[in-house]
C-alpha cells in the first residue's frame, strides 16, 4: 500500500514538470527577464582637455563604428558641445573658446544612432588669461659687452613662474639681416659674433604654462642699445708722448694739467723704465698740488673693474694730500681734498707701497661718461714722490 502511494506522487510530481516546460516555451510575450541590460553605447577610447589662452582643446579616439556623435559637458552641465563623430576617423577634436581664466572639468558622453549614451568620462584642466600674463616677467640682463662686432650678453635666471621654457632675441647683423635667437631657460650668456653697433637688439622671455598647453605666452619687448665697451687708449708700457724733453714727456690721449707738468712744462710721461707713466717730484724738481692725469671714456650700464698694475711707488697713507686713483662721473677731475666724499665719484683707491695691483670694482645703472685717471699732491723734498704705473684696464666686473 505505501509503495503504490509513493509512485502516485512521483507521477503528480512529473507532470507538474511538463506542464512548466510547456508554458516556458510559450511566446516571447510570455518571458520575463529579471535583471536583464541592455548592452550599453561604447565609451570614448581616451578623451583629454588641453589648455589654453581662454580656450581649452578637447581630443579622444573614438570607435565609429559604435558611436555617432559625443557630447562634452562643463560648468556643472551648464554649457556643452556636441562633436560629430566621422565615418572615416578614429579621433574626434574641438577647441571651446571664450573661456574664463580658472579650473574646469570636463564631461564627455558617447551616443549612436538610436540616441543611446554611453558611461560618462571626465578629464580637468585650467584655463589660462590675463592674470597669468600679469604675473610673468620678462628676464633680465646682468651684464653685457659689446667689442667691435661681438657682443657678450650676460642674463640673470628666468622668472620662476611655471611653464618659463627661454627667451626670444631679435637683433641686426653687420651685413643688415634680421635675425632672432631662442635662448633656453638654462642658457645664461649668450655671444652674437656679428652685431652691428649702433644698433639695438629687443628680446621677450617666452612661457608655456603647461606641458599640454595650446598656446603660448610672451612678456612685452625690452629694447637695448648697446654701445662699445670702454677701453683707455695708450694704456700700457711703452706709453707713447705727444711730446718730449729729456727725460719726461707729456703723455698721448691722457689730458695732463699744469700742475703735473712740474718738469719745465712736461711731466707723465717717463723714459725711464720703458717710456713709463710716472708723475714724480721732487729731487730738484718742484712739489705737485692736485696735479691730474685722466682720459674720457664712455661706459654703458653694467659692472666694471679699473685694474692698474704697478712698477712701484714710494707713496705713504701718512703723506700729506696724498695720490688717488679714480673713476667719475664729474665733468672736471676732482681735487685731492674732494675725492674720498665727492657725490661724483663713482670709486677711488688711495696709492701706497704696499700695493702694486689695484682692482677698482663700479657699477653704472646707465650709459655713462667718466674721467679716469690719478690726482695727486705730493712734496718736493728729498727723497721725492713717485708712481710709476706698468698698465691701466677696464674689464668687466663681477
Amino acid at each position: 500500500m505505501k509503495h503504490y502511494t509513493t509512485l502516485s506522487l512521483l507521477r503528480i510530481m512529473y507532470l507538474s514538470f511538463l506542464l512548466i516546460v510547456f508554458f516556458s516555451c510559450d511566446t516571447d510575450q510570455d518571458v520575463v527577464y529579471i535583471n536583464q541590460r541592455a548592452a550599453s553605447v561604447a565609451t570614448v577610447k581616451s578623451f583629454e582637455a588641453n589648455p589654453g589662452k581662454n580656450r581649452v582643446q578637447v581630443k579622444g579616439k573614438v570607435d565609429p563604428d559604435k558611436i555617432s556623435e559625443i557630447e562634452v559637458f562643463w560648468n556643472d552641465r551648464a554649457e556643452s558641445l556636441i562633436i560629430p563623430v566621422e565615418t572615416s576617423s578614429e579621433t574626434i577634436s574641438a577647441t571651446i573658446t571664450g573661456l574664463e581664466e580658472g579650473n574646469y572639468t570636463f564631461e564627455v558622453v558617447a551616443k549612436d544612432n538610436s540616441g543611446n549614451t554611453s558611461n560618462t568620462i571626465t578629464a580637468g584642466t585650467s584655463v589660462f588669461g590675463s592674470d597669468y600674463e600679469a604675473a610673468i616677467t620678462n628676464r633680465e640682463i646682468s651684464s653685457q659687452i659689446l667689442r667691435n662686432t661681438t657682443l657678450d650678453i650676460n642674463f640673470n635666471a628666468i622668472d620662476a613662474t611655471p611653464g618659463a621654457i627661454g627667451t626670444q632675441l631679435d637683433y641686426e647683423t653687420i651685413d643688415g639681416e634680421l635675425k632672432s635667437l631662442f635662448i633656453t631657460k638654462d642658457i645664461d650668456r649668450v655671444t652674437i659674433p656679428n652685431f652691428k653697433e649702433g644698433t639695438s637688439y629687443s628680446f621677450r622671455s617666452v612661457f608655456v604654462p603647461a606641458p599640454t598647453a595650446i598656446d603660448t605666452f610672451y612678456t612685452g619687448y625690452t629694447t637695448d642699445t648697446p654701445i662699445q665697451f670702454p677701453v683707455l687708449q695708450n694704456a700700457a708700457v711703452p706709453f707713447a708722448a705727444d711730446s718730449i724733453s729729456g727725460r719726461w714727456g707729456i703723455l698721448s690721449v691722457w689730458t695732463t694739467n699744469e700742475a703735473a707738468r712740474n718738469h719745465d712744462g712736461y711731466g707723465g710721461w717717463d723714459e725711464w723704465n720703458n717710456n713709463i707713466f710716472n708723475m714724480e717730484s721732487g729731487w730738484g724738481s718742484p712739489a705737485i698740488t692736485n696735479g691730474k692725469i685722466y682720459q674720457q671714456v664712455t661706459a654703458g650700464a653694467g659692472n666694471y673693474t679699473l685694474r692698474i698694475v704697478l712698477r712701484d711707488t714710494n707713496h705713504s697713507v701718512d703723506d700729506e694730500g696724498g695720490s688717488y686713483f679714480v673713476v667719475t662721473t664729474a665733468e672736471e677731475f676732482p681735487d685731492v681734498e674732494i675725492v674720498e666724499n665727492s657725490e661724483d665719484v663713482v670709486a677711488y683707491e688711495r696709492t701706497t707701497a704696499a700695493t702694486l695691483n689695484y682692482s677698482i670694482n663700479f657699477t653704472l645703472e646707465e650709459t655713462t661718461a667718466l674721467l679716469i685717471g690719478q690726482v695727486s699732491t705730493q712734496w718736493g723734498e728729498t727723497p721725492g714722490r713717485y708712481c710709476n704705473i706698468i698698465s691701466w684696464e677696464i674689464v668687466p666686473g663681477s
